[in-house]
């Protein structure tokens, strides 16, 4: 069995407790944000409700439409997804 590490980025405490006071979410979160190098609160907003024009187009992904097809093949036969 591989053995598996998290690797985090260091935060500054008083921006991860103000940052989560703000928005009312944990301390967590808050530090994952941070680490994603969101930092006010208006960020963090958006990037935990984002409009459907702020996502990116998941069919830039490699292979997303060879499994788009399996899955509409495998909802058509009625199999498990």
């Amino acid at each position: 069995m591989i053995e598996r590490q998290w690797v985090y980025r260091e935060v500054d405490g008083d921006e991860q407790a103000a940052l989560a006071q703000a928005l009312s979410i944990s301390q967590i979160t808050a530090s994952v944000l941070l680490g994603r190098g969101v930092k006010t609160s208006e960020q963090a907003r958006h990037w935990l409700t984002p409009q459907h024009h702020d996502l990116h187009d998941p069919f830039l992904l490699p292979d997303m439409r060879p499994a788009i097809d399996r899955l509409h093949r495998a909802m058509l036969a009625g199999e498990r997804i």
